[in-house]
């Protein structure tokens, strides 16, 4: 075993020594990025990379006509219509009601009577001109609130007496017919800016009203060509019957929650103090459990009629979803202690991690993305930058905790149940799945109000479309093969995308452990050859991948074959052959625990060298690409194939070093604080709070009615909202679905 971990020691300080030594390549064989593209790892964005190296010709153009003061007031829109001629002719294109209103707001915008208020709100509603369109500000809201609340007093026009109401529109423009920001590999954002028009007019009249009336008048006076590509009005969602129903069932989960609370509450079901008629044979009779006489009616010599067995079953089933009795297995510390207690502290501070990049990730909605673009080429922002390793300590754990498990009830029992192995499983992840997968495809557009709104409106958005994907290709993510279908497993466009992980973490459950497990309950050391042989297969799998299609960097991002639906697609992130190196250590050192019974032997040199080579791999994983990050420049193709095959897996192997420390005493202060008894509740509530997460920053981001401005000071404020928000709502949904799932499988079993 020490010839083994000399070996391993030795591989790893020679990787080491290649990431440290890596930065003095020669820069002929570096590319800039123009964009860090994250729709890889399933969030969609893409961030420019380059500050003021590349101004757009268009947008160059732009703040020309700025500088020369041909714009002063306005750039967009509704700010201009008062200078539209108010005879101009609308009918044919508009309906008579939009016409009129349009017509009497640029009249009274124009002439400024007094009933005019109404229009000085519409013009001031309307987006105007910012500051910091270099930074990378390419939304520019408006007044959303002020907008919405507008209501004209009683007006005369062609349409006989009414009132005009304020619409806000979100529109996407072109300048000079294309999207002006671009943001590298052909992709470029358009200018979306927010106005304020009479609710009478629909979507298309607006955007024939910019494009035929609006625009060709800015044109005579800005020199350059503006075009409204779409336009969404945010208004009021309506209730689709998938929402209805999603309703409806989540009333019946709260329903059963307070029936069960109030039986839990009123102790009915429970054992008393003292029996009042006990067995001949001296056992107590269920029966008297009930202290408040619910059944206090029925014949003791009837008790285990079958309506008293119903009867008590049916109480056993409400009590399933006590929110008392659930809240209190949630807090117990009591199961917190043994030697692999530190894995309580991984799990939690790892999803503290996956939260952390996902709030940092989707604040792509911010005014200065360029900004955002510098804060993250920074060294202290490697940990983030880098933050997809949070998931390999997941699939890390994931695969110890079932070799583990597994083997010792294996040889506990002398026999092993594979159906209820597969079964268990099952039950224990697709409940709540199902209903977060429900809740995001069918309540969720109806959680956003606001400028943002317009993201789960459009049809063609990213956001749009995974939505739908909930509807229409729910049964992939509830049998796990929504890594592979549909798009091919796009992040960006499937259901739920953050959910990748689960099916890679299923399929390695039920295709990669079963083979292991049984191979190294057998047969030793087949086992132990056949699992080290596909974490090799796993190393040269992504090689390979970071080869053919020359993947440079972290992201995965390819740049060859780049046609091919798998390169569009993601060819390494969200792939099982691509990361199942990390879920084999972790089996292996699961397997090396079972067998050792935690009690591993070490003297002082192999500890202290054991700590000293972890921590430096570590290092190395995490902050070994900051020489590309921070000076915008592609990894050389050798540098990134060595990355991207071994990072991972060595990543993996220095959690099996810290587990296996801490489980033998030798993890010290690490151990103290990854042992802390607070981590056990946090950590039950890792699989709820991962699926909701997602849910919760998308929340809190796309109800912003202005920009994020992103600093480090407001991120990290935003991170600990939506880590207090992710954790409150795991809560309600662990005590609402996933801990009463657990209860009733117990529950059916014991019939």
């Amino acid at each position: 075993m020490l010839s083994e971990l000399r070996y391993c020691v030795l591989a790893i300080v020679c990787f080491v020594i290649i990431m440290f030594g890596s930065g003095n390549a020669s820069e002929h064989n570096f590319e800039h990025h123009d964009v860090l593209d994250l729709t890889y790892i399933g969030i969609p964005v893409q961030i420019p990379m380059s500050k003021y190296s590349k101004i757009p010709y268009d947008t160059q153009t732009l703040l020309d006509e700025i500088k020369d003061g041909l714009v002063t007031k306005s750039f967009i829109a509704a700010i201009s219509v008062e200078h539209i001629p108010i005879n101009h002719s609308l009918s044919s294109e508009t309906s008579s009601y939009c016409t009129a209103d349009i017509q009497r707001f640029s009249a009274d915008l124009a002439n400024r009577n007094a009933s005019a208020t109404y229009a000085y709100q519409m013009f001031d509603a309307s987006s105007k001109l910012p500051s910091g369109i270099l930074q990378g500000r390419w939304f520019w809201p408006g007044a959303f609130e002020e907008c919405m609340e507008i209501l004209s007093p009683v007006l005369e026009n062609t349409t006989g007496s009414k009132q005009i109401q304020g619409q806000y529109f979100s529109v996407a423009v072109y300048i000079d017919g294309k999207a002006p920001f671009p943001v590298g590999e052909g992709r470029s954002y358009p200018l979306v800016t927010g106005i304020c028009m009479p609710s009478s007019c629909s979507n298309e009249e607006v955007q024939w009203f910019l494009n035929i009336v609006v625009f060709p008048y800015l044109s005579t006076y800005i020199h350059i060509t503006l075009t409204a590509v779409d336009v969404e009005a945010t208004l009021p969602q309506t209730y689709t019957s998938g929402a209805k129903a999603a309703l409806a069932v989540c009333g019946v989960f709260v329903f059963l929650a307070l029936v069960g609370t109030c039986l839990d509450y009123l102790k009915i079901g429970e054992l008393p103090t003292e029996t009042r008629d006990p067995n001949p044979d001296g056992s107590t009779n269920i029966l008297d459990r009930d202290t408040t006489h619910l059944l206090y009616s029925v014949n003791h010599r009837n008790v285990n009629s079958q309506a008293v067995v119903k009867a008590r079953w049916i109480v056993s089933f409400f009590k399933c979803f006590s929110i008392i009795s659930n809240a209190k297995k949630l807090v117990d510390t009591k199961t917190a202690v043994g030697p692999l207690a530190c894995l309580n502290g991984i799990r939690v501070i790892s999803m503290w991690w996956v939260i952390q990049g996902h709030t940092y990730g989707f604040a792509s909605l911010c005014d200065n993305l360029l900004d955002a673009a510098q804060i993250m080429a920074r060294f202290t922002f490697q940990p983030i930058a880098n933050g997809t390793f949070s998931v390999d300590s997941f699939f890390f754990l994931s695969g110890l905790l079932v070799s583990y498990l597994t083997l010792k009830s294996w040889t506990d029992r002398g026999k092993m149940n594979w159906a209820y192995y597969f079964l268990h499983r099952y039950w224990r992840l697709t409940p709540l799945y199902a209903i977060v997968v429900m809740i995001f495809g069918t309540l969720f557009p109806l959680m956003i109000s606001g400028p943002y709104q317009y993201l789960v409106n459009q049809p063609n958005s990213q956001m749009t479309q995974t939505i739908n994907e909930c509807t229409n290709s729910w049964w992939a993510n509830l049998i796990y093969i929504n890594n592979f279908y549909p798009h091919y497993g796009n992040l960006s466009l499937i259901c739920a995308g953050w959910t990748w992980y689960l099916a890679n973490d299923m399929q390695f459950y039920i295709f990669l452990s079963p083979i292991c497990i049984f191979l190294l309950y057998k047969w030793k050391k087949l086992g132990i050859a056949v699992t080290s042989s596909l974490i090799l297969l796993c190393v040269g799998i992504r090689g390979f991948l970071v080869s053919y299609y020359e993947i440079s960097g972290l992201m995965g991002v390819p740049t060859k074959h780049t046609d091919d639906p798998m390169a569009v697609s993601g060819p390494m992130y969200q792939r099982p052959y691509a990361r199942m190196g990390v879920y084999l250590v972790g089996t292996l050192t699961g397997y090396l625990l079972y067998k050792t019974q935690c009690h591993l032997r070490m003297n002082k040199v192999i500890v202290t060298t054991g700590w000293i080579v972890s921590i430096s791999s570590a290092l190395a994983v995490i902050y070994g690409p900051y020489h590309y990050n921070h000076d915008n420049v592609a990894m050389p193709l050798g540098i990134s194939i060595l990355y991207n095959s071994v990072s991972r897996t060595v990543w993996a192997v220095c959690l099996a070093w810290l587990v296996i420390a801490c489980a033998s005493g030798n993890g010290g202060p690490v151990n103290q604080i990854l042992s802390w008894k607070i981590w056990a509740p946090l950590g039950r509530l890792t699989f709820a709070a991962y699926l909701v997460h997602p849910v919760m920053i998308y929340f809190f981001y796309l109800n912003f009615r202005l920009p994020i401005h992103f600093t480090d000071l407001t991120m990290i404020y935003y991170y600990m909202a939506n880590l207090m928000a992710a954790y409150t709502v795991a809560f309600v949904v662990s005590m609402m679905v996933e801990a009463p799932m657990l209860q009733l499988e117990k529950l059916i079993l014991s019939r």
